[in-house]
């Protein structure tokens, strides 16, 4: 079954798409079908690692995302920038460089949906065994979209106070896909659609990874082996605790945004 690595950082200048590029190319002269797809679409480069020139690209994951062109026509077979030999393959699928595209970006017009549909037909088109994902830094929609759909999420962080806090936070959210946990729950906490979601848990299901169990009117995915983070969502204005897992953003008591914090 394929797998997707998704290589995330809380901060720029981590050195995380030097590593995904390099990665990538000692998988394809291991002989394995790799695919990359740039996610990083606020600072897009990581066709010019492969020499891919923008002259050369007519569709980028942009025109995909967006339903402009189809995925097959974004997609660049890159094998031959490889030095030496490669028994495998290299296929990219670049994110646009050009000004509104990344304008677009920065703005949040972002079609979840449009990305979840995207991997599986990579995998498809090309018959892959790995799918190596480059996101943007920070957490935005995109970056935790992706994070929802991986197999195995890489975290890059320097060694600085700023940089541990915040992928701390990012591994924090990463983990309430464990214990117990309903597509709503999820749909809520990474802001991504109902279908998304699903598709996201059921993937999880199809690995053996999770389990899904009926509760009254909705199912739930129980996680097994692997422990939920010890925290509750508390209110900073009138003290009122939630559960972590509960969907809520605000309290509903008094209307302020709710904090989650270790118990």
């Amino acid at each position: 079954m394929p797998t997707v690595i998704v290589v995330h950082s809380f901060r720029r200048g981590t050195g995380k798409t030097s590593l995904v590029a390099n990665l990538a190319a000692l998988l394809a002269r291991a002989g394995k079908r790799v695919g990359l797809v740039d996610l990083n679409i606020e600072s897009p480069s990581l066709h010019y690692a492969f020499g891919l020139k923008d002259s050369a690209i007519t569709c980028y994951l942009n025109d995909v995302l967006r339903q402009a062109c189809s995925v097959e026509q974004a997609t660049y077979d890159v094998t031959t920038s490889l030095q030496g030999s490669a028994p495998g393959k290299l296929y990219l699928l670049p994110a646009s460089t050009r000004f509104l595209d990344i304008s677009m970006a920065l703005k949040g017009d972002f079609d979840s949906e449009a990305l979840d549909a995207c991997i599986p037909e990579l995998i498809e088109n090309n018959q892959l065994d790995i799918v190596l994902v480059d996101t943007r830094a920070g957490l935005t929609d995109d970056t935790l979209a992706a994070i929802a759909m991986t197999d195995i999420l890489c975290i890059i962080l320097r060694p600085d106070a700023q940089d541990f806090q915040g992928t701390a936070v990012t591994v924090d959210l990463a983990r309430r896909l464990g214990g117990e946990v309903t597509v709503s729950q999820v749909q809520a906490e990474f802001r991504i659609p109902n279908a998304m979601a699903l598709g996201a848990l059921e993937r999880l299901c199809g690995r053996g990874e999770c389990q899904r169990e009926q509760r009254k009117d909705i199912d739930a995915y129980l996680f097994k082996g692997v422990m939920p983070a010890k925290a509750i969502k508390r209110c900073p204005y009138c003290g009122s605790e939630f559960a972590v897992k509960s969907a809520m953003r605000q309290c509903p008591n008094c209307g302020a945004n709710l904090e989650i914090t270790k118990e």
